[in-house]
């Protein structure tokens, strides 16, 4: 292993004083020498619920702010044996929960594309903790969330790719609110062993970047079986996918493209006029467009909001203080064990789902709500099925000559609000702000979001049948050279 002297620790340090994108920064950088890897070299940024070593992994949360996991996540591991050079882990929504970036302990990011000063940096402080402090002053827009910082990093410049997790649009969403490309594979393709659980039949790691083309070299090299995480995508379907992809390009030619009803929703006028725009230009290069009907779509919301916060729930039930992270003074005191603990160690956003989370795990709840929202969910995956022309090889589906290739919508309802907007809104309507990216989660489907030339970032979807995810690289690159 050896220092690496291509990272510039103060660009670094003035873009974290602008932004506040990372919870910790390396002061050195370590390096292992792989020259036979794509990898080498490249600069990397790992969200902060993604277990590493030395660094804490704090989830942007007081519960967590000083835990050090005694292992690193395979992802992370893996990078690092390819040459990968770690910058540092990134700042978060509060244990994944949210999609503004504004609810972490270590205060929100903000957006690099809605920078219009250039200010010096008048000083800044590295501590043990890497805490840096801020120094500038312009028209503060939200990065998206909850991979936030990841996004931060890729926009501003300081890394050539990150690393952040995809529960209900995690990555696409601050990918599209920072003009970067967000991916999510399909549900399984990449290791989840060492990566904090939100919401366990969700999560799904994501890789952030300036150009497709990086996210597909990250991705080939991320996308391996790991024995370790019992939802890693078996090797037989590994397999099955890649023999079915095989006879499929064959007579591929053109693409069969889908425009989903249930996802034209109430969204701006400039992102509308982007999907249109986008849309035009894809007829116009004779790949062909049909508009296609997912029913159940309409119900994404509250399936989602159901299943999620339970899982939630159940997986936060852990921290409780006594094992390891925050621990109140109040507690231990005559019959109190650890509720002051997590009233202090939990910010708002968290205790809320949790509250709802085991609320629609209570006895009544469970069968009125929660059971009908995991029938909802099968009901979604069928109903993707229905209008993919590929099969999806976990339900057996018998795919219809009339299907298409992939579907494609925007990513965002609107371009990224500024941090008071951001704070103003309510509960519900953070909820609402993923209708467009919880869909493809509910099914585990591969989806990309891509930058259109736009004077704010907007960002376009592309998503594609289980497993085809290499159809979804291809035509996000594809889109990202006529963009």
């Amino acid at each position: 292993m050896s220092s690496f002297p291509r990272i510039n620790i103060p660009k670094v340090l003035e873009a974290q004083a602008k932004y506040n994108m990372f919870t910790c920064v390396r002061p050195v950088a370590m390096h292992i020498e792989n020259p036979h890897s794509l990898l080498n070299m490249k600069l990397c940024a790992i969200k902060d619920n993604i277990c590493g070593i030395p660094e804490p992994t704090t989830c942007g949360s007081k519960m967590l702010k000083n835990y050090r996991s005694p292992f690193k996540a395979t992802v992370l591991e893996m990078l690092e044996n390819y040459g990968t050079v770690i910058v540092g882990k990134t700042n978060m929504d509060e244990l994944g929960m949210g999609s503004t970036n504004t609810n972490s302990v270590f205060g929100p990011v903000y957006n690099p594309s809605f920078d219009k000063t250039q200010k010096k940096l008048s000083k800044y402080t590295l501590s043990e903790s890497q805490d840096i402090e801020e120094t500038y002053d312009f028209p503060k827009h939200i990065a998206g969330g909850s991979s936030g910082g990841s996004a931060a990093a890729v926009a501003s410049n300081v890394v050539d790719f990150a690393l952040g997790t995809d529960t209900g649009g995690s990555v696409r969403l601050p990918a599209s609110y920072c003009g970067v490309v967000g991916f999510k594979p399909t549900y399984g393709r990449l290791s989840r062993w060492g990566v904090i659980q939100y919401a366990q039949s969700f999560d799904t790691v994501g890789i952030l970047s300036r150009d497709v083309d990086t996210s597909k070299v990250v991705f080939d090299y991320l996308n391996e079986f790991d024995e370790k995480d019992p939802t890693s995508l078996l090797p037989s379907h590994r397999e099955r996918i890649d023999e079915l992809v095989e006879t499929r390009n064959k007579g591929l030619h053109k693409l069969r493209i889908g425009i989903p009803k249930q996802l034209n929703l109430d969204i701006d006028s400039n992102v509308r006029e982007s999907w249109i725009k986008l849309i035009s230009q894809l007829f116009d290069q004779d790949h062909d467009i049909y508009p296609v009907d997912i029913p159940s779509v309409e119900h994404s919301i509250p399936s989602y909001y159901t299943l999620v916060p339970s899982e939630a729930a159940s997986n936060l039930a852990r921290y409780d203080g006594i094992r390891y992270g925050y621990r109140s003074k109040l507690d231990s005191k005559g019959d109190v064990l650890f509720a002051p603990t997590r009233d202090e160690g939990f910010g708002e956003e968290v205790k809320r789902r949790i509250l709802i989370g085991n609320f629609n795990l209570s006895h009544e709840a469970y069968i009125i709500h929660y059971l009908k929202a995991q029938n909802l969910r099968h009901q979604i995956k069928l109903d993707f099925d229905k209008v993919f022309r590929f099969p999806n090889v976990l339900t057996s589906s018998q795919p219809s000559s009339e299907g298409v290739d992939i579907l494609i919508a925007p990513t965002s309802l609107s371009t990224a609000p500024t941090v008071e907007e951001a704070n103003s809104m309510t509960p519900l309507e953070v909820f609402v702000n993923d209708a467009l990216t919880v869909p493809s989660s509910l099914a585990g489907l591969p989806t990309c979001s891509i930058p259109m030339k736009t004077p704010e970032p907007i960002g376009m979807q592309v998503i594609g049948q289980f497993g085809d995810d290499n159809l979804v690289l291809n035509a996000s690159r594809l889109i990202q050279q006529f963009m």
